[in-house]
């Protein structure tokens, strides 16, 4: 987390590697982040973050968008394995 006024760090936090895209959804001070070793990591933001879940997807499923309007995370997987590309939607509450 950083300071927007002052640029300084906050706190900071794991999460799974090769991340692509980060959302923060404010109603809920939620932070999504979609990682492509395979998973999606939600964090709630409060004086500093704390990892709430860590959800298993698909190797290289990293490309994401976030619906606000909707409450769902869209997660692009790729043709892997024999498995066709994928278009996962992730609801949330």
């Amino acid at each position: 987390m950083i300071n927007t006024q002052t640029g300084k760090d906050l706190h900071s936090i794991s999460c799974s590697g090769d991340a692509d895209d980060v959302f923060y959804y404010p109603t809920d001070s939620l932070v999504f982040v979609s990682a492509g070793k395979g998973f999606i990591d939600v964090f709630k933001a409060r004086n500093e973050l704390e990892h709430i879940n860590h959800i298993a997807t698909s190797s290289g499923a990293r490309t994401s968008r976030l619906l606000s309007s909707e409450k769902k995370l869209l997660l692009a997987v790729p043709a892997r394995g024999g498995n066709s590309a994928a278009l996962w939607v992730y609801a949330f509450k």
